[in-house]
């Protein structure tokens, strides 16, 4: 069975990605590696489907979700994107790279709120 194209479906997943970006990531823990890797496949269907009726940028899209290859494992890692690797020159001289921006809370909400303040402006 496929996943919901309904984005109400996945009401579960928006409070984990909350918290992950308040304490800049975090694990979530299954019972089963299966509930995890159903979990995680849930998680990226709930995000794109968010990207897709989102006008401003999508609050999570900066969310990795990691599950180690094991047979035992059953936690879900959930980082907030940042350079990982080691950048070079095309002659081989390491070049450090800035972090990423720190997501915004919620860019929905925010345009919202700008939004209340100019219709406050202008009036009715």
């Amino acid at each position: 069975m496929g996943l919901s194209n309904s984005i109400s479906h996945y009401a579960d997943i928006k409070p984990v990605f909350d918290k992950a970006i308040e304490l800049g990531g975090g694990l979530y823990e299954f019972e089963t590696r299966g509930q995890a890797v159903r979990w995680r496949s849930r998680a990226y269907k709930f995000r794109k489907l968010l990207e897709q009726q989102m006008y401003a940028d999508n609050p999570y899209g900066q969310l990795i979700l990691v599950l180690g290859n094991k047979p035992e494992d059953k936690t879900v890692e959930i980082r907030i994107g940042q350079p990982m690797g080691v950048f070079k020159t095309p002659q081989g001289k390491k070049v450090k790279l800035k972090k990423a921006a720190a997501l915004a809370e919620n860019p929905v909400d925010t345009l919202l709120e700008e939004t209340k303040k100019l219709v406050a402006e202008k009036g009715d």
